[in-house]
């Protein structure tokens, strides 16, 4: 059996600029992609008609659609993820394990835990830099510790970015790489997984139209007009680079940029306040009661 490395696709849904996909193309041998419909995840959800399940599986169509180009096609699974991984390293020849880092509580303790399954069967696992440009220890005060407070946050991961030269992972030149393995996406996957398609219209996919942007400050607070960016259930599960996102946005409009980087303070918060995902940051604040 000949040896592959594998690209693990979660929030980082595109074949273009993709750091984990570009690392694993650029490693030397070919490249399988797999995407697994976490289970303890789905489990979740109480709307069986789910605009997020159908969001990321009509993009999982459209990305094996385009793949079709180059003979290869995502191998997409459903369960939980540990178990998943115990069945396809058992099965495949995995040299190195390659996917983009996730920010939050629950997905932190999954990845560490597939990471030590793959090190206990001698597999590589090699984690990139994809959902944000700066994380979590790279904007820290003078102290090193974490800020909590937005506006000195913001000047310094402003200044930071003067910097900084952009990188970029341009995967989608190295798509000739992938394994020809063909994996047939399942015919009705929504019934698969246990739920339904949603009819809600999809949000954009795309960068945002200049003109919106150089309006954005003056009609963003304005529900009745189409003000905004609407994409961020696209940044969530990564149809849009944020790097190509963040240009686009320096180029065209400082409100937008603000945004972007209010976003990274969030995921930060996160990662260095895991508690805050079901409780309030200051604890004082947790005995309110909220209607």
């Amino acid at each position: 059996m000949s040896k592959v490395n594998l690209f693990w696709m979660r929030r980082d849904l595109r074949l273009e600029d993709n750091h984990a996909l570009f690392n694993a193309l650029s490693a030397g041998l070919p490249v399988r992609i797999l995407f697994i419909f976490d289970s303890d995840i789905l489990n979740r959800l109480e709307a069986k008609e789910d605009t997020r399940v159908t969001f990321i599986i009509k993009r999982l169509e459209e990305l094996n659609h385009l793949l079709k180009k180059y003979a290869s096609s995502i191998h997409i699974f459903h369960g939980k993820v540990e178990a998943v991984f115990e069945q396809l390293l058992s099965q495949w020849a995995v040299h190195t394990l390659f996917f983009n880092k996730d920010y939050e509580p629950y997905t932190r303790t999954r990845d560490q835990k597939v990471v030590a399954l793959c090190h206990a069967r001698g597999i590589q696992a090699i984690s990139s830099k994809d959902h944000v440009l700066f994380e979590e220890h790279e904007i820290l005060k003078k102290d090193h510790t974490p800020y909590t407070v937005y506006t000195p946050y913001s000047r310094q991961w402003k200044a930071a970015y003067q910097l900084l030269s952009l990188p970029s992972y341009p995967s989608e030149l190295l798509l000739h790489r992938l394994d020809t393995s063909s994996s047939p996406l399942a015919q009705n996957l929504h019934a698969q997984i246990g739920f339904r398609a949603s009819q809600r219209v999809a949000p954009p996919t795309e960068l945002p139209d200049p003109e919106l942007l150089l309006q954005y400050e003056k009609r963003r607070d304005f529900p009745a007009e189409e003000g905004t960016s609407r994409l961020g259930t696209t940044l969530r599960f990564g149809l849009i680079s944020i790097r190509q996102l963040l240009l686009h946005a320096a180029k065209y409009s400082e409100t937008f940029l603000g945004e972007l980087i209010w976003r990274e303070f969030f995921i930060q918060i996160l990662f260095h306040f895991p508690h805050v995902e079901n409780e309030a940051f200051k604890p004082a604040y947790s005995a309110i009661p909220w209607r």
